[in-house]
């Protein structure tokens, strides 16, 4: 019963540090404006990059990466007897990004969670995340699509964890919600895209 406290309490505490709105708390701090009221709305690194220039957007992207990682690393410092290590990371990093994209400083709202995603798949598989980051830059750079790179690298990423670690089924299921996850909260931007309206990321524009 006492590792199931231990458990609860670190996931919980993994949620509530990816809740921290990064995004929100720069854009108020530095610009004096909130950047949900800015461009699409959304407290992400895009919006950001979009409506306040390069450096905060790419100081955001950075921070809410951070959130991810962090959720690793702490899962890593602890060897819970009966819980796999990866798949205790794996819980945490979920929450995480759930904490990011459900944020209760954010009435329960939040960014798309692409970024958090980034920055737990990088300390969970470091190389394979390199190769799923590689992608989204090579969509990016060509057709100036964040959002379709963004759900691109996250589909390599599981068809990769899929195929190397098929004999770990929690890693499978982690990377499956994850990318479920980042398709679900890009609805919107699918549709956008499937009709031609989605907005391109113009790196002349990007102050």
């Amino acid at each position: 019963m006492e590792v199931n406290y231990i458990v609860i309490s670190l996931v919980l505490f993994c949620f509530a540090l990816g809740s921290i709105p990064f995004s929100i708390i720069v854009s108020k701090l530095f610009f004096q404006v909130d950047l949900r009221t800015k461009g699409s709305g959304n407290p992400g690194a895009t919006n950001a990059l979009r409506n306040l220039g390069w450096k905060p957007g790419l100081i955001i992207l950075l921070l809410d990466m951070a959130k991810g990682s962090a959720a690793i690393i702490i899962s890593k410092l602890f060897n819970i007897e009966g819980i796999h290590q990866i798949d205790f990371a794996c819980m945490c990093g979920m929450s995480a990004v759930l904490g990011h994209i459900y944020s209760p400083f954010l009435y329960f709202k939040g960014g798309k969670g692409v970024a958090t995603s980034l920055g737990v798949i990088i300390f969970l598989e470091p190389v394979i995340a390199l190769i799923a980051v590689a992608v989204f830059v090579i969509i990016t750079y060509l057709s100036k699509y964040v959002s379709l790179a963004s759900i691109c690298a996250l589909a390599i990423f599981t068809i990769l964890i899929t195929y190397i670690r098929y004999s770990n089924p929690i890693e499978v299921i982690f990377a499956l919600m994850l990318t479920g996850l980042v398709v679900f909260r890009h609805q919107a931007n699918i549709i956008r895209l499937i009709k031609g309206d989605e907005s391109k990321l113009n790196f002349k524009q990007t102050h």
